[in-house]
């Protein structure tokens, strides 16, 4: 990605600073900056505005992939294998958890870590073997979903570290505020199966929120048919419907009350035939023959009368204009969640059909203050996706074999990314089991893997990369939502080069662009974003 971000001017700030204060808020004028902290670029926070940008002009751009610096990317390490070195001390727990916090997977964990057979580590001597609980301390904070503790649960002497999250609700109805994986300012929790509400499912993703929501409603509206049906059932059990009434004359009790027939008897029918019951499915056990070739069938004498037909079609009928209302009900329901949960996509637009080559940050910027016209904005954002997706492969298979060098270091060495080739010197023996089952490869065999990958990088990185999507970030929604409105164009007019569409909401005057709310920035699949959606 090619990313620019802009700084909002001094009196912005102030003025988003005060509307923070407020513990209820409207979500149209909450900062983006403020709000949210997953967004679509990588903006850079050592920016300092020089006092001379016009608009919010942008100044900083990031690049996604700086194939020049292959070679230190993962010198970050040293840090993380700091605590195999012998004599230095466990790293301190940022997080301090009560048990009751825990999980109950944790809770068993810790308690058996005592015995040998489930911890042999735990009496190794010469350095700081692993410790069960800190991996169960990281699983939970950095991979498990959580979230801030909720205001009315606050100590009243001690409110200052998470009063600030709850300043990013959009309004009093947001019990939960997700907290960012790894969070180590603010006290967190893992949401509860049972005591979550369904409207902080919208915190995983509107289309979880939606799935629960309509989850819930078919329930609801399973059982009212059901109810529906009760007169039915009552008939079918009873002896009205078949000789002797099903209960006790039925084996399985799940079709006590159903239209299933037990009065039952062989009749004859010289008409019948056996190609009578070849229509899917095919089923002979219902047909027989004498030794005198006389047909018989096996005929039910349950009646079904009128009154039964009415009631099948009354529930019939209210399931189908029950699923047609929840479906129209869906939408507001969307919309409800979505104003719960504050993410990036609230504050931006992306731009589906770009020209390959319009990758500079600047022209779209200067673009959408064209579309805004006397209308206030401020683009805080701009990310240009390119399509580089095989760089990014090559890469994310580099640091794969990196880290699976790390894996192989000997007991208390630390890893030096600027120095490979000392490293691949340094690593345990494989056994046998490892080498020829486990393909796994030795320090000198990754040390190879590695150079090759890079030399494929550098080859890849000297193409030109065209741009795949556009994601402009505003600072309100309401600037968000104007952009939408005045760029929306029928799909009909974008397929047939925007012959229609006026000159002035054109890209460079001649582009016209498919621009909508894109996805969260978790759910795009970013090395599919140049794909078409017949490829997809």
């Amino acid at each position: 990605t090619i990313t620019k971000r802009s700084t909002m001017t001094t009196k912005e700030e102030e003025d988003n600073a005060e509307a923070h204060i407020d513990a209820v808020q409207e979500s149209i004028d909450i900062p983006f900056d403020e709000a949210i902290s997953a967004s679509y670029g990588n903006p850079n926070p050592d920016y300092e505005d020089d006092g001379n940008n016009e608009k919010g002009d942008v100044h900083v751009a990031t690049a996604g992939v700086s194939v020049e610096v292959i070679a230190n990317a993962d010198a970050d390490a040293d840090a993380d294998e700091e605590h195999l070195v012998e004599g230095a001390p466990p790293p301190p727990s940022p997080y301090n958890d009560d048990i009751s916090e825990m999980t109950y997977s944790r809770r068993l964990a810790r308690y058996l870590s005592k015995y040998d057979w489930y911890n042999p580590s735990k009496n190794v001597k010469g350095f700081h073997a692993p410790n069960l609980d800190v991996a169960w301390e990281y699983f939970e904070h950095s991979k498990l979903p959580r979230h801030f503790i909720a205001e009315s649960s606050l100590a009243t002497n001690d409110q200052t570290t998470s009063q600030k999250s709850f300043h990013r609700r959009r309004n009093v109805k947001d019990i939960l505020q997700r907290a960012e994986y790894g969070e180590e300012e603010e006290k967190t929790l893992l949401y509860s199966v049972l005591k979550t509400p369904e409207t902080e499912l919208g915190d995983f993703g509107i289309g979880v929120g939606i799935y629960f929501w309509t989850l819930r409603v078919l329930c609801i509206i399973a059982f009212l048919a059901g109810l529906i049906n009760i007169p039915n059932m009552i008939y079918f059990s009873s002896d009205e419907y078949g000789d002797g009434g099903q209960l006790g004359n039925i084996s399985k009790w799940g079709l006590l009350g159903s239209a299933a027939c037990i009065d039952t008897k062989w009749v004859a029918c010289p008409n019948c035939t056996k190609s009578d019951w070849d229509r899917f499915p095919r089923d002979y056990s219902r047909f027989a023959t004498d030794s005198d070739g006389r047909s018989f069938i096996y005929k039910n004498n349950c009646q079904v009368t009128f009154d039964e037909g009415i009631v099948a079609w009354a529930s019939f009928f209210f399931v189908m204009v029950s699923i047609m209302v929840m479906n129209f009900f869906s939408k507001y329901r969307e919309h409800y969640i979505d104003s719960l949960s504050q993410t990036s996509s609230d504050y931006t637009v992306t731009v589906e059909n770009p020209p390959i080559h319009a990758t500079n940050p600047d022209e779209w910027k200067d673009f959408f203050y064209q579309i805004a016209g006397d209308d206030p904005i401020h683009v805080t954002l701009v990310t240009v996706a390119i399509d580089n997706e095989d760089l990014i492969k090559i890469l994310v298979k580099r640091r794969k074999q990196i880290q699976n060098l790390i894996y192989l270091l000997k007991p208390g060495v630390q890893f030096e990314g600027d120095n490979l080739d000392q490293m691949a010197n340094q690593t345990i023996d494989l056994t046998w089991v490892q080498k020829h089952l486990l393909f796994k490869k030795t320090g000198p065999e990754l040390l190879k893997a590695i150079r090759d990958l890079e030399e494929q990088a550098k080859e890849e990185s000297k193409k030109d990369f065209g741009a795949s999507n556009i994601f402009i970030t505003f600072e309100t929604e309401k600037q968000q939502k104007m952009i939408l409105n005045k760029l929306a164009l029928p799909r009909s007019q974008i397929m047939a080069d925007g012959i229609l569409v006026p000159n002035d909401i054109k890209f460079l005057g001649k582009y016209a662009l498919a621009v909508k709310e894109p996805a969260e920035p978790s759910s795009i699949r970013w090395h599919d974003l140049d794909e078409s959606d017949s490829s997809n």
